[in-house]
């Protein structure tokens, strides 16, 4: 049980030094994606609220043990 424990908590950490390196170029990409869409897009409050959703405010966290989601 303890190993199972510890394999799952060498996971996390893994995956969360993985999003830490790669969010930055992901919201790069984001920000300039929103930008490049035409004003008054139907999209456009999908796009406001991912936009805010990945803010790095938020902590860039997008799981639900971080709270960010439901």
């Amino acid at each position: 049980m303890q190993t199972e424990w510890e394999a799952g908590s060498r996971r996390i950490k893994e995956q969360d030094a993985w999003a830490k390196e790669i969010f930055p170029t992901t919201h790069e990409r984001l920000k300039q994606a929103a930008a490049a869409m035409s004003p008054g897009t139907p999209a456009q409050p999908f796009i406001d609220a991912l936009t805010e959703l990945a803010a790095p405010g938020r902590g860039g966290c997008l799981s639900r043990r971080c709270g960010n989601l439901s």
